[in-house]
């Protein structure tokens, strides 16, 4: 179709060509997988439990630095969860404002405080979520932590800006049903969406969480989010181990841009599956200024940039052929 053009030039256009056929080809699969993956759930819906949740200990982590304008209201809709059993670890990460004054005024005994100061603090999200997990022992009282277990310990991340839809603990807990499901991502709803610019972004978040999240769900390869991230306990020891021994990190989160990512890579390359559920969100605040917006995809496309570094580890991954070409693609 590119005739009497140079032949250089020729096969940039074809190439072009080929590569959007490819991610129409993309999107089509996995839009036909995503419609399949709803009906599924429509037909789940209903069947467990009211009370299924019940089975499970929710451990909220919520980093925090310098979060004292919204921390008050993320702490008051996190206590009105309707979770039967749950503790709450929010992580001050040498916040230099009045967020430790203002979480020092809680007195519920689920909600626990980890003060992190210098020079171990400030190291980044991962490097924070990395010490509650070391330390999530000593937050849960021990005779709750045995009746649990490791196996049915479900770690909820939640950033300082986010607010979980309050009922959303029954239909994760029904993905958890399942012993090989290491991790769940909610959906991702923007609540300043009023605005255009975060319009845009509530759209862009609720197209790739139906279409791209769902489609990989039925493989078990959703991708994990830094907001609404779910993931069992024994899954996360499992990363953690394998991290420390290769000298890599601290725990399950590697110190990466986009380490939500990572985190889900890992899941998956340790045969754990990865889901996503679109029933309930958590609302987080989307960014109205262009500079902002820029700075963050910058960080996003050099964060997939350091994940093309574990194309080995996917292609070991204990998953489906046409999984495995869409995580490569992806």
């Amino acid at each position: 179709p590119f005739t009497g053009l140079p032949f250089p030039v020729q096969a940039l256009f074809v190439s072009a060509l080929l590569l959007s056929l490819a991610q129409l080809a993309a999107v089509l699969q996995l839009t036909w997988r995503s419609i399949r993956e709803q009906h599924r759930r429509e037909e789940l819906h209903g069947s467990y439990e009211a009370h299924d949740e019940t089975a499970y200990l929710w451990v909220f982590m919520v980093p925090a630095l310098n979060e004292a304008v919204t921390i008050r209201d993320t702490v008051d809709r996190l206590t009105r969860i309707e979770a039967s059993n749950k503790v709450f670890i929010i992580i001050n990460d040498g916040s230099t404002d009045d967020t430790g004054e203002i979480l020092a005024t809680y007195s519920n005994p689920d909600l626990m405080t980890m003060t992190r100061v210098a020079p171990n603090a400030r190291l980044g999200k991962a490097a924070a979520l990395n010490a509650a997990w070391a330390d999530i022992s000593s937050f849960i009282d021990p005779e709750v932590f045995a009746r649990f277990g490791d196996e049915r310990t479900l770690v909820v991340i939640v950033d300082a800006d986010g607010r979980l839809d309050a009922d959303f603990a029954d239909s994760v807990a029904e993905r958890f049903n399942n012993p090989k499901v290491g991790g769940a991502q909610l959906a991702v709803r923007i609540y300043n969406r009023k605005r255009p610019l975060a319009y845009m972004q509530d759209v862009e978040f609720r197209m790739f969480g139906s279409t791209f999240q769902l489609g990989r769900s039925s493989w078990g390869t959703a991708g994990m989010g830094g907001n609404g991230q779910i993931n069992r306990l024994r899954a996360l020891d499992e990363i953690g181990a394998m991290n420390i021994a290769a000298g890599s990190a601290t725990g399950p989160w590697r110190d990466r841009l986009t380490e939500d990512q990572d985190l889900g890579l890992s899941l998956i390359e340790c045969g754990w599956a990865n889901r996503q559920e679109m029933t309930h969100a958590v609302n987080q605040q989307g960014l109205s200024s262009y500079r902002r917006l820029f700075r963050q995809r910058v960080r996003w496309c050099q964060g997939n940039m350091q994940a093309i570094a574990r194309w080995r580890g996917m292609l070991r991954a204990p998953i489906t052929k046409l999984a495995k070409i869409d995580a490569m693609f992806w």
